[in-house]
């Protein structure tokens, strides 16, 4: 380190600056960026902010695939089958056919398409399902297991008394959805409040 003279106009100036700073009041001494001095304390360091968000990171990637499962598949199930229930009925009054939705099992259902091809009154399914839905894996029917929904060629029931609740249940967290089906063929959801 070398000594600079007693007169050194560098050095001068620095005392002087030291001094006034020194002398100003809490709300004047705050100073222009270049002069302000920082302390340690005055933020993050960018090693700690890139550990921090490595562990937000690992805990969102660890929580997020859990809760859209369980959050969802109910949802999911229930508006599946309320979009299938309603285009059932619209094409049975667009195509001239019946149109039927079968709770085959509890995890599944099938849309079916049934034609009278010999023009007798008698509608025969065809032999491959329009549609075969199965349900996520912790999602059940609870009620209207093994309903037979037939709609005529008007999108009504053809047997008025089929008409039913279908009831979803996810084995989780025992949230339920249920769709009900009028003797007139519309479909709609029921919102049991809590």
């Amino acid at each position: 380190m070398t000594m600079r003279p007693e007169g050194d106009p560098r050095e001068t100036c620095r005392r002087r600056r030291r001094r006034w700073h020194a002398r100003q009041r809490p709300w004047q001494s705050r100073g222009t960026p270049v002069t302000r001095r920082h302390d340690a304390d005055d933020g993050f360091t960018l090693i700690e902010l890139v550990v921090s968000f490595a562990l937000f990171a690992v805990v969102v990637g660890i929580a997020v695939p859990h809760l859209r499962g369980r959050n969802y598949d109910l949802w999911g199930a229930h508006a599946q089958l309320m979009a299938d229930l309603r285009q059932a009925r619209a094409d049975a009054i667009t195509r001239g056919d019946h149109f039927a939705v079968v709770v085959t099992e509890a995890s599944g259902y099938e849309v079916r398409r049934l034609r009278d091809d010999d023009g007798n009154g008698v509608w025969v399914p065809d032999a491959t399902p329009f549609h075969r839905r199965t349900l996520p894996d912790h999602v059940r029917f609870v009620a209207g297991l093994y309903s037979n929904l037939e709609y005529n060629t008007r999108g009504l029931m053809v047997i008025p008394d089929a008409a039913d609740a279908l009831v979803l249940q996810d084995e989780h967290s025992g949230a339920t959805k249920t769709v009900t089906v009028w003797p007139s063929g519309q479909v709609a959801p029921v919102e049991i409040p809590e």
